[in-house]
């Protein structure tokens, strides 16, 4: 996760050796070596704990059709052996997230990745800001304006790592204070958790807001969604009153058509809102690449150019993405991996549907979330991407609701949790 969430291991041991110093199709040896010790280490720790495979392929059908889909589309690829990396990467996550699904305590335990990550990340990327600016510093190619990168590679990446902590930790600090009884003491422990979980809290703010107006945008208006919506919930647990399915399908259906309407001309609908956040109606020229791209999308709209064989080759505006998931979707895996895309989503929220009775706190950190990537990917892209944060938090709470527990139920304490039972996924 941590690996996910900052820059390639080439950027860290070979400064300069971004996405713009690497050949495409080779791909960085130091990242590729890793990723395959840690693939390896994987398997072999699948192996030995004798997973019920019949119980995960039964609960994770769609993340499997999408899979399996995405798979097929390599045979009409242009590049197929850089798509067959790439794909081999894209289903490291699920293997990897199922180390998690066969822990004692699932939850326990992808609570304290989260909070690790959180806990590395977040401070050490106000120290590269502050101490080491050649490493946690950049000017924009065209502006010249100073931008906060941090351990990422750039600010909107930086962007996905805080609001992803700050709302992990927000949501931590809420569900603490929330099932604490009335008169009951904390201990100098659970003190030090909270004081440190609302410190790195402070950081990952404050990193959001950026210097000047060289800030991520659209991370800011996703807090602003992550935190309504676990505050809606909150008030409608109060209440005993749950939103309905139809519901929270509708919000699901509504950024889906928002998001993929942006690069088709939906745009012109968000520009006073956009002014108001301080950019401009174009979404900082994003329209120039959706205009160049949304062509070549519909030319094949139905299967796409194949997975992970598209972005070999840079188009006319320079760019490595389309700064929208669901065009870059779209271009990969045509209106049928949209369809598979819509499909996972839905199986996502209505697992997390069926827990929020049972286990309120991680069924609303799943729904929230997954509102989260939605609205993020109308600017910027995360769906099936190999190494991004948000799609690999994604995959990981898709099988941890989805799933039943495979490990005998018990308690258990990591580091930085209270020591609470599990109740049983729904």
């Amino acid at each position: 996760m941590m690996n996910c969430a900052s820059k390639p291991l080439a950027s860290w041991f070979a400064p300069g050796a971004d996405s713009e110093g690497v050949d495409v199709e080779a791909g960085s040896p130091l990242d590729r070596m890793f990723l395959i010790v840690l693939l390896i280490t994987t398997i072999t720790i699948l192996s030995r704990r004798k997973l019920n495979w019949a119980v995960i392929k039964a609960n994770s059908f769609w993340l499997i059709i999408l899979c399996g889909y995405a798979l097929v589309s390599i045979l009409w690829s242009e590049f197929i052996f850089v798509s067959i990396k790439r794909y081999i990467r894209f289903c490291g996550t699920p293997l990897i997230a199922m180390i998690i699904l066969s822990e004692a305590s699932p939850r326990l335990a992808m609570e304290s990745v989260l909070r690790r990550t959180a806990y590395v990340l977040v401070p050490f990327s106000i120290v590269l800001i502050k101490y080491l600016p050649d490493r946690g510093v950049m000017y924009g190619r065209w502006s010249g304006e100073l931008m906060w990168v941090g351990v990422t590679s750039q600010k909107n990446a930086l962007g996905i790592l805080c609001f992803v902590s700050a709302f992990f930790l927000l949501w931590r600090t809420v569900r603490a204070f929330s099932e604490r009884k009335p008169g009951e003491k904390w201990s100098r422990k659970q003190k030090l958790y909270i004081a440190a979980d609302l410190s790195v809290l402070a950081i990952a703010v404050l990193l959001l807001k950026g210097p000047g107006k060289a800030y991520s945008a659209t991370s800011l208006v996703v807090s602003f969604v992550g935190v309504s919506g676990l505050l809606a919930l909150m008030q409608m647990r109060k209440r005993k009153a749950y939103v309905p399915v139809p519901a929270l399908y509708t919000v699901v259906v509504l950024c889906f058509i928002y998001g993929m309407g942006i690069p088709f001309g939906a745009a012109t609908v968000s520009s006073g809102f956009m002014e108001a956040l301080g950019r401009d109606a174009t979404f900082t020229d994003r329209d120039q690449i959706w205009r160049e791209l949304v062509p070549i999308a519909m030319q094949n709209s139905v299967l796409g150019q194949g997975y992970g064989g598209f972005w070999v080759r840079p188009i006319e505006s320079g760019v490595n993405e389309a700064h929208n998931g669901y065009l870059d979707l779209m271009l990969e895996l045509g209106f049928v991996g949209i369809v598979l895309l819509f499909a996972f989503i839905i199986a996502l929220c209505k697992a997390a549907y069926r827990c929020l009775s049972q286990d309120f706190w991680w069924a609303s950190l799943t729904i929230c979330l997954t509102i989260m990537t939605l609205v993020h990917n109308s600017t910027e892209s995360s769906f099936l991407k190999t190494s991004n944060f948000l799609w690999s938090l994604l995959v990981f709470l898709y099988l941890l609701v989805s799933v039943p527990r495979l490990a005998p139920r018990t308690t258990v304490e990591f580091a930085g949790s209270f020591p609470r039972s599990e109740p049983r996924p729904g």
